[in-house]
């Protein structure tokens, strides 16, 4: 897997700002899997569909660039939160996930999958964050 670069995390955040409002068409997993996939830079090998928020979070965490719920995002990074429920089939493991699409000032927005929706919400809105990785 090669690290997202500058262009590659521009592409993510289009790239989730496109799905925003789509409909019970992903879950948890096949949503963040489907957009690394179509911006070139899931781990070689993987399934889109079988590619989860906590894979994606073990992976950062072995290259060292997993940043706790402290550290400051930035648009393309990966946003880890606790979903106990309404984040589809990864909820099973507790761990939703997101993209941040724009940080300003003290509002940070987040694409994520939640309730059946892919939407832009506020990280201080309802989100318990377990950390931040680059894509």
């Amino acid at each position: 897997m090669v690290p997202a670069s500058g262009d590659q995390r521009s592409r993510l955040v289009r790239s989730a700002k496109r799905l925003v409002g789509i409909r019970n068409s992903f879950n948890s997993r096949s949503f963040l899997g489907h957009l690394l996939a179509i911006c070139d830079i899931l781990p070689t090998g993987q399934s889109s569909v079988a590619w989860t928020s906590v894979d994606q979070m073990g992976l950062a965490r072995d290259a060292g660039s997993f940043r706790g719920p402290d550290g400051v995002p930035g648009p393309g990074d990966v946003v880890y939160y606790r979903c106990p429920s309404g984040c589809g089939a990864d909820a099973k493991d507790g761990v939703g996930v997101g993209v941040i699409v724009d940080v300003l000032s003290d509002k940070t927005s987040v694409v994520a999958y939640r309730n059946g929706e892919v939407g832009t919400f506020r990280l201080d809105a309802g989100f318990e964050l377990i950390g931040y990785s680059a894509p």
